[in-house]
């Protein structure tokens, strides 16, 4: 069984993917989490936000060779998450080879397994035919409330800047943009709790078993 949870930045997506995955004992699978891990890599062999344009064949190159282990992503969860990584993950998450280098690694963790997968295009891209696809949104101060305390800081306006140039780019890029698929069900995590959150996903998940 394949569960999509797709939605925009800071809406709690990947701590509900975590906390649903354990509650019903399926594998979670954080896709931007892989888009880091490779973000992490090419950075450790000088690629940045600035200089990753003139680069595109090393990248390809990079990211073909690049084992993605993803076992391991949670583990080096706090260096993935660090805001350089995240930028320049933001910025090949645009490229064509990059996306489908996730995608392979992806579908080939979800092949004959129980598996919770979150991301921006999971349930119209990466797996259409999921089983159940959720979709996540809050009102744009709450994200960016939620992302200063992630990161212990107070600067509201710089972080709800980000949330909107993140919302921006995720939902006018070219390949695979950031949209709702048709069969998917609106989760306004904005002013619920996270527990709230986590018995609304189970209540949609038992009433697809009825």
């Amino acid at each position: 069984m394949i569960i999509a949870i797709d939605g925009y930045s800071a809406t709690g997506k990947s701590t509900l993917a975590d906390l649903l995955a354990k509650k019903i004992g399926f594998r979670h699978l954080n896709s931007g989490l892989v888009f880091r891990a490779i973000s992490y890599n090419l950075q450790e062999n000088g690629i940045t936000t600035d200089n990753y344009k003139d680069k595109l064949n090393e990248i390809e190159i990079l990211t073909k060779q690049f084992h993605i282990d993803l076992d391991k992503l949670e583990v080096n969860i706090l260096k993935l998450k660090e805001p350089r990584v995240s930028e320049l993950g933001t910025q090949i998450a645009k490229l064509h080879f990059i996306r489908e280098r996730v995608n392979e690694v992806l579908r080939e963790a979800a092949k004959d397994t129980n598996i919770v997968v979150e991301g921006r295009d999971i349930g119209t891209v990466l797996f259409p035919n999921a089983n159940i696809k959720f979709f996540f949104i809050a009102d744009t101060n709450i994200r960016a409330m939620r992302l200063g305390r992630e990161r212990n800081s107070n600067d509201f306006e710089t972080l709800k800047k980000e949330i909107e140039t993140r919302d921006k780019e995720d939902t006018t890029r070219e390949i695979s943009p950031l949209r709702k698929a048709e069969d998917a069900i609106d989760i306004d995590t904005g002013n619920i709790t996270v527990d709230e959150t986590l018995i609304l996903l189970e209540k949609h998940l038992n009433e697809l078993e009825k």
